[in-house]
């Protein structure tokens, strides 16, 4: 009995003396000249892998706990190499597919992160994390989905430093983080009121390229399809009157573009037609503005058996009549 004694304290004593020395070295990494990079290619844990050395309970993340997200870092050469700089803006494009951009550089995300921040950035509010967790994994239990969200956040943060702001049991985007798609709605919600300004200034850094993209096109989340027919709506008026504008301003082939993009967009629709009309007269073409009027009646004849409203016959029975948009500043 007392041998039994004797040999468990001394397991005990061996223990405490390794858990003192493991948390002697994971100061030493912190404070000293290793960098975390070093220290993983050496195999000693740093940062977060010693706090999942000590135990540290799936999805009960390092941000988590202190409240403040991790450093961004990626493999580089083998190391791993902060990548996220103070002072950067960063952009978040959802149109044509998610990128996150901090200055020119394209930040990597995985996706359980994308569609975190895509959410968070359609919504533009902070959410609930029973919410979120719920809407992004549907399917699971609200403690699996739960851990699931706590995971994406981590790994959001980690990835790039604050993209996801966290309040409580709040989540929103970083206030830091531009969304293409925001400009969008702020144009939407200008609508006839739009005078003071001109539909270039408020769609700045959205390109009608970029407005000719779906949102998120190859994401197919129940939760997207709303968001996914209000963007659609919004490029298509964006599309026609970015086409006014630039043909008030001389800018004709990129106002043909433009239009262009909206008849690709929704074929069957009579205002984009009629925009890419306007824009054909503006250049004096009146041939081209006759071949896209039989274009649209033949379209419209084969697909809905209708014919052409009499506001789109006006522009080529009286083609002296200006684009409709005269809100230039």
């Amino acid at each position: 009995m007392g041998r039994m004694r004797a040999r468990l304290a001394a397991r005990r004593l061996n223990n405490v003396a390794v858990t003192m020395q493991r948390r002697q070295l994971h100061e030493f990494i912190r404070k000293s000249l290793i960098p975390r990079s070093l220290s993983r290619t050496l195999g000693v844990s740093s940062g977060a892998d010693a706090l999942g050395a000590t135990g540290m309970a799936d999805g009960d993340h390092p941000s988590e706990r202190s409240g403040s997200p991790i450093g961004n870092s990626s493999h580089n050469g083998g190391l791993l190499v902060n990548s996220t700089e103070p002072g950067r803006p960063f952009r978040l494009r959802l149109l044509g597919g998610l990128t996150l951009l901090q200055g020119l550089e394209e930040v990597a995300l995985p996706m359980s992160a994308q569609r975190l921040i895509a959410l968070l950035a359609l919504r533009d509010r902070p959410l609930s994390r029973i919410y979120l967790a719920g809407l992004l994994w549907p399917d699971c239990s609200a403690e699996r989905s739960l851990a699931d969200l706590r995971t994406a956040l981590w790994r959001a943060n980690h990835a790039c430093r604050s993209v996801v702001a966290i309040a409580g049991m709040g989540l929103s985007l970083g206030a830091e983080v531009q969304v293409d798609v925001r400009g969008l709605i702020a144009f939407g919600r200008a609508g006839a009121d739009r005078t003071a300004t001109s539909a270039i200034t408020e769609l700045a850094g959205i390109s009608w390229w970029e407005l000719s993209q779906d949102l998120l096109p190859d994401w197919y989340d129940e939760w997207l399809v709303d968001d996914r027919e209000q963007v659609r709506q919004l490029r298509l008026h964006a599309l026609e009157s970015l086409s006014d504008e630039l043909s008030l301003r001389g800018r004709h082939v990129a106002a043909i573009q433009t239009s262009l993009a909206a008849v690709t967009l929704e074929p069957f629709r009579e205002t984009a037609h009629a925009a890419l009309i306007r824009a054909h007269l503006a250049e004096g073409n009146r041939s081209e503005a006759l071949r896209q009027f039989r274009r649209c009646q033949d379209l419209l004849a084969a697909g809905l058996s209708v014919e052409p409203s009499e506001a789109i016959r006006q522009l080529i029975s009286n083609p002296a009549a200006p684009p409709r948009s005269g809100k230039v500043s």
